[in-house]
């Protein structure tokens, strides 16, 4: 039998030899499920009348013979259910937020049974231990991990610190048994300029035909091309049917994003039902990220599948995005994305292709849930890695006290200063603006127009850079993040100096996750004692910490989403304005604006 995930590929001499003698009657099956409606992932069709044949915990047999039934198999009548194979997430973010195996007992039940997961967020947070405590923590779960490597955090190391992974340590952690891509190349412009040290990596991975993921946002079609000679081989980040088409019209697997972030199905859905000849081998289905409230009452893959059926997308085609599409990207068809011979036995049971979220739900061969809970719950055993373990970049070398957060003028007092802003748009994406604030006591103050304060440990840690930002919404003392993607150095905004020394302070002796100070009192806050990145507790109970911080800012004047607004202040591979350890930066001219 299999011992760990890191064994998928293999088949011990005994399995195999019952595998191949189950078919002809020389071996009974475990199980065998019967009068099945199978959704055929390979063919497209739906056959009816069929039997699955299981032993240990891969498929034996399909087709509509018994003869492999013996006294001790156990019988499953699926008769006017559905057989689909388990959905597969092929591009997630389960390094950050909750942790993989409180997600585990969330999302398995409805029909989510592997994951391909980047390692950015934890490889910024923690470096290579950060790595190997995911790999370590999801090597025994029913639900399936795989790995994409980083290649690249931080995005710009000389404004934002070292790189976190080491050539060797990249390469180690590569040639894992689990591990089958490259992280998103958020740091494209890198790679576009040549970059050896980035380039380097990819050049391996390339060699030992590994995928890597693309981060093409707003890509130029010469840029798009260029990229698929750096070698990426999938994109998420399409915005519209034309940027679908274009990316497959380039060799490149699109994936149809559709979750907390932003979710795009019914306009990337019309590449499919306005042409129904489109070729829907090279599609897939990610929410790239879900927030913990999005996992508790959507429920990851199916959600997607759901959505793709009600925008028009033939039932049996959105199944086949969200199963065997993935499995064949990721190079991994022959263990799962199908229900057929030698694959795992994971196996959704639907009353019906339009109802995506099953009744029973099989991992390797064992009914794990029914009716959308899980039989058996997983404890959460989770590795130690507190603040001690923080990349060092992470952590101040001084005490925090208001006075770090004074910005100096050389205006007189009483006099107004122009200073640049970062604005908000909407949750991830910002704008350059200006502020006119006034000077007191020799320091630029946070007053009218909207104006928070935000400030960052600085790239030398000896000290904290500061800025401004507008259109938060929320006029608040203090909330402080250690989250923000994707070298998660720890910042607070807000707009009263103590109250951001006591939101920064707390922030650290908790282990970091969100502190929220206002008028001198924590109000509340939500510890990721994992890396500062990511929850020990389940997610219900991590939504209602974040939840109510996030309540607070939206009654306060916040907008959408004001905790992913915060989580995009510091990431520099979108666009345009964003806060780093060495100040206020422009995406576009590469300039710092403030420090």
């Amino acid at each position: 039998m299999m011992s760990s995930q890191g064994g998928f590929y293999n088949l011990d001499i005994k399995e195999y030899q019952e595998l191949i003698q189950v078919p002809l009657g020389k071996v009974y099956a475990d199980k065998i499920i019967t009068n099945a409606n199978l959704i055929n992932v390979y063919t497209g069709k739906i056959q009816t009348g069929i039997n699955v044949a299981i032993k240990n915990s891969r498929i034996a047999y399909v087709g509509t013979s018994s003869n492999m039934v013996g006294e001790a198999t156990e019988v499953i009548d699926a008769t006017g259910l559905y057989l689909a194979p388990g959905y597969i997430g092929p591009h997630e973010h389960t390094d950050f937020g909750a942790n993989p195996i409180a997600l585990t007992n969330e999302i398995l039940p409805h029909g989510t049974t592997t994951i391909l997961t980047d390692t950015t967020s934890i490889t910024g947070a923690l470096r290579a231990k950060g790595v190997q405590g995911m790999m370590d923590m999801t090597e025994h779960l029913p639900l399936k991990f795989f790995y994409c490597i980083c290649a690249a955090n931080p995005i710009l190391p000389n404004i934002e610190g070292e790189e976190c992974l080491t050539m060797e340590e990249f390469i180690s952690f590569l040639n894992h048994p689990r591990a089958i891509a490259v992280s998103e190349i958020v740091a494209w412009v890198r790679a576009l300029d040549l970059d050896e040290t980035l380039l380097s990596k990819l050049a391996y991975a390339r060699g030992i035909n590994k995928r890597i993921e693309g981060h093409g946002a707003g890509c130029s079609p010469d840029t798009l091309n260029a990229l698929v000679n750096v070698g990426i081989t999938s994109c998420h980040e399409s915005i519209s049917a034309e940027d679908i088409h274009h990316r497959v019209s380039l060799g490149v697997h699109a994936m149809f994003r559709h979750g907390s972030i932003l979710s795009d199905m019914e306009k990337l859905s019309k590449v499919i039902t306005l042409d129904p000849e489109f070729d829907t081998r090279w599609l897939m289905m990610t929410p790239d990220w879900f927030s913990p409230r999005d996992i508790l009452t959507k429920g990851y893959m199916k959600y997607l599948v759901e959505d793709a059926i009600k925008y028009g997308i033939p039932p049996v085609t959105a199944i086949q995005m969200a199963t065997i599409n993935a499995a064949q990207y990721m190079g991994v068809d022959q263990i799962i994305g199908g229900i057929g011979p030698s694959r795992f036995a994971d196996i959704l049971f639907l009353e019906s292709p339009i109802l995506p979220d099953p009744v029973k739900v099989m991992v390797n061969g064992e009914i794990v849930a029914e009716n959308g809970k899980l039989l058996q719950e997983l404890p959460l055993n989770l590795p130690k890695l507190s603040i001690e373990n923080w990349r060092p970049g992470r952590v101040p070398t001084f005490a925090v006290t208001p006075e770090h957060f004074a910005v100096k003028a050389t205006a007189a007092d009483g006099e107004n200063v122009k200073v640049p802003v970062v604005k908000i748009i909407n949750r991830t994406i910002t704008k350059l603006d200006y502020a006119n604030l006034p000077v007191k006591s020799g320091q630029i103050m946070t007053e009218g127009e909207d104006i928070l304060k935000i400030s960052m440990v600085h790239i030398s840690r000896n000290r904290l850079v500061s800025a401004f930002m507008k259109g938060y919404g929320a006029s608040i003392g203090a909330l402080a993040s250690s989250t923000s993607h994707d070298h998660h150095a720890p910042f607070v905004i807000g707009n009263n100096d103590a109250d951001m020394a006591l939101a920064f302070n707390r922030l650290l002796e908790i282990g970091g996750g969100l502190v929220l100070v206002d008028g001198g009192v924590i109000r509340a806050e939500c510890p990721m004692v994992i890396g500062g990145i990511m929850s020990d507790q389940d997610v219900g109970s991590l939504d209602r910490a974040q939840r109510v911080i996030e309540d607070y800012l939206i009654e306060r004047g916040a907008h959408s989403g004001p905790l992913i607004t915060m989580d995009f202040m510091a990431h520099t591979g979108v666009p345009f304005i964003r806060m780093t350890p060495s100040g206020l930066y422009d995406v576009r001219s590469k300039k710092i604006l403030f420090s």
